[in-house]
């Protein structure tokens, strides 16, 4: 995650986690650091926070 934060602060952007117990929608990428998503389900808790 170094180089992504590194990133962030050069450019001063926040960076955030999401997390749940259960796959929150069609997974379309994901690598190490990060996943993507579309058609989130709603029914679903998510919690965000600052990292």
């Amino acid at each position: 995650m170094t180089f992504y934060r590194e990133m962030a602060r050069k450019y001063g952007t926040q960076l955030y986690m999401s997390e749940c117990d259960e796959i929150p929608g069609e997974i379309i990428y994901e690598d190490d650091f990060q996943i993507a998503i579309k058609n989130q389900r709603t029914d679903i808790c998510i919690t965000t926070h600052k990292i």
